[in-house]
């Protein structure tokens, strides 16, 4: 391309040094009608002339025929002819390429096209039975909310008639008590009377006695009739006696028979009872298990809208790329091209992959830089609202929390999205990778761990009620020695270690040696590195079972090279050097293993090698520095 342009101005150079002062007032006089007379006016010479046209855009490398009429309605215009066919001869082999690369490109943007056109037919097909799904998920829920106000009413209305029953057990029983009260009085009078009539008999036996005394103790005629008087009275109350116990017998066989149909309605009542205990509990274990549909049924709604807006984010993105395509196949149609944004960089850095370095020259650092995305909204692919934490995986690949946004996005180092992870409500604070690829990530007071985009686990952290503050989970890392997480508790100041499923090993108190800790990393087996952003350093830890020692503090408050304003993310490369991202000092600081400062990068701004507080920084296996540039809104790539 530059090549061409520096042939088309060495043709301009020639033509214009070979027009005469003559021929210069006959183009000028041409130019009527098309440069406005003011513009012809201030032509004063060859290379002015040149200069207007190309300015005007009535010449250029692909358009001389406008240029060959000019020099035509001159005089002795041989020279000039001349010059023009030479250029235009000269020009027509790299026309002929350019217009087969050109063709090629057409071809393969329109594949491209083809492609995208299909993706958007898929998506579009996907999002309405997504769609389908969803209206048929929300009925059915309303359908078992319906059964559940349902199923509610009718428990109302079953405690109703268990409190009516209840009630009416209630009475039957007094009923029952007060005819056992009234047996019990009509027995006892029942035993009086039989008392009473033994009395009586005794009587008569006595009075009859003395009536058949002979002899000197015979009764007088007198106290015969008495005697014979009171054995009638006597006999009388007998008589009355007997039919009062007869008819009290008969009473109290009454009171026993309507005490018994008391019983049978008692134990109807209490079975009526004890049935509609049973149909009470049978509802309350039918609506748990509607609930639990209920609940189900919300997270199922819940991953179908995330599905959903997959699919329309997809459908954004897809149709966005197809209007860039539709843009460039115009251009390229009409001889011009589509530029790739940050085009050269990105060149070289393939270059970089290629060669297939581990490690970066320190010294030539900030040199290359390749920026990947700006500011945005989640409805585009590569725009970011606060970056913080990244991650690599095996493969060289970028997962980016996009904080703001909400998501993880996972990108290869051209840029190109490979999967997003939508977070829903969780706003994650960390993020890593394990052994097998997989995505950790920590929340405030939970952990979770994706397969690509689906989450397969999710756990608490460790917490001991009275014994320790509710945790704050801040930042972790993956102990590839050990498979072990590392997940950092920023409210307690410990390090909980958990297995690579989510099983609790152990706990270490670091509450001696932090303040307010902000990244942790693993170093190897044993060893770990914490930033502190209260006293502005970065500390080594050992890890030596069951105690932990800090070995050495690096850094300290201020703004020269061994200093610190708020320090954040840390990572180290294959020489085990220290790469720590001093946040509030815009830059990132390389240094040894023992400390020692090998060099430092960046300044505070939006341009080439500028940060504005940089949150993390990690190493790919091709040795490049990955860099959140968090309030430039992009992630930087050093190499």
């Amino acid at each position: 391309m530059t090549q061409g342009k520096d042939e088309f101005y060495k043709f301009l150079t020639e033509l214009g040094g070979s027009i005469s002062k003559h021929q210069l007032g006959e183009i000028k006089h041409s130019l009527y009608g098309h440069v406005d007379k003011a513009s012809i006016i201030k032509i004063q010479g060859s290379y002015q002339l040149i200069k207007e046209l190309v300015q005007k855009k009535l010449v250029n490398k692909n358009k001389l025929e406008f240029l060959k009429k000019l020099i035509q309605s001159t005089t002795n215009n041989d020279k000039l002819l001349r010059i023009i066919e030479s250029f235009k001869d000269q020009k027509q082999p790299t026309q002929d390429f350019t217009k087969s690369l050109i063709q090629q490109k057409l071809a393969g943007l329109n594949v491209i096209k083809d492609r995208q056109q299909v993706t958007y037919k898929e998506y579009e097909s996907m999002l309405q039975k997504h769609l389908i799904q969803y209206q048929a998920l929300l009925d059915e829920r309303h359908n078992t909310l319906t059964n559940i106000t349902n199923m509610q009413q009718d428990i109302c209305e079953i405690k109703n008639k268990k409190s009516f029953a209840q009630n009416k057990y209630q009475q039957i029983l007094q009923q029952c008590k007060n005819k056992e009260n009234e047996i019990t009085k009509e027995k006892k009078i029942i035993q009086q009377n039989q008392e009473k009539e033994k009395e009586l008999i005794t009587l008569m036996k006595e009075i009859e006695e003395k009536l058949q005394v002979r002899g000197s103790s015979r009764l007088s005629t007198f106290e015969r009739t008495l005697a014979k008087e009171q054995l009638q009275t006597t006999q009388e109350n007998l008589h009355e006696l007997s039919i009062e116990k007869l008819n009290l017998k008969h009473s109290v066989k009454e009171v026993k028979a309507e005490y018994k149909i008391l019983i049978e309605r008692n134990h109807s009542k209490l079975h009526q009872l004890r049935m509609l205990d049973q149909t009470i509990s049978s509802s309350y274990n039918t609506l748990f298990l509607h609930f639990q549909q209920i609940d189900k049924a919300n997270n199922i709604i819940l991953e179908k809208k995330i599905k959903i807006k997959k699919c329309r984010l997809g459908l954004s993105a897809i149709n966005e790329e197809l209007e860039v395509t539709k843009k460039e196949i115009e251009n390229v149609k009409n001889g011009g091209t589509v530029e790739h944004n940050n085009e050269n960089q990105y060149l070289l850095l393939q270059e970089k992959i290629k060669k297939d370095s581990k490690v970066l020259n320190y010294e030539l650092l900030g040199s290359d830089t390749y920026v990947l995305g700006c500011k945005g909204s989640s409805n585009i692919h590569l725009q970011f609202l606060q970056p913080t934490s990244i991650a690599i995986d095996s493969h060289g690949n970028i997962l980016i929390n996009d904080t703001g946004n909400k998501r993880l996005i996972l990108i290869n180092l051209a840029g190109e999205v490979l999967d997003i992870i939508l977070l829903d409500v969780l706003v994650a604070n960390d993020i890593t990778f394990d052994k097998d690829d997989r995505i950790i990530v920590i929340g405030d007071n939970v952990i979770r761990i994706y397969k690509k985009d689906i989450l397969i686990k999710q756990f608490l952290p460790q917490y001991i009620p009275n014994k320790c503050r509710l945790p704050l989970l801040y930042s972790l890392d993956y102990n590839k020695s050990t498979n072990e997480m590392y997940i950092l508790d920023r409210e307690n100041l410990s390090v909980q270690v958990f297995g690579n499923n989510g099983e609790f090993n152990h706990c270490k108190q670091l509450s001696e040696h932090l303040t307010l800790p902000n990244k942790i990393h693993v170093l190897n087996e044993t060893e770990f590195l914490i930033s502190d952003e209260f006293d502005h350093t970065v500390k080594h830890f050992h890890f030596f079972s069951p105690n932990v020692h800090t070995n050495k503090t690096y850094g300290s408050y201020g703004i020269s090279l061994y200093e610190f304003v708020q320090p954040f993310g840390i990572t180290h490369d294959m020489n085990e050097n220290i790469i720590i991202a001093d946040r509030n000092n815009h830059r990132i600081k390389i240094s040894d293993n023992m400390g020692n400062v090998i060099t430092s990068t960046g300044h505070f701004g939006a341009d080439g090698n500028c940060l504005n507080r940089p949150c993390d920084v990690a190493v790919t296996s091709n040795g490049f520095l990955v860099i959140s540039d968090t309030d430039n809104n992009r992630i930087m790539i050093y190499f």
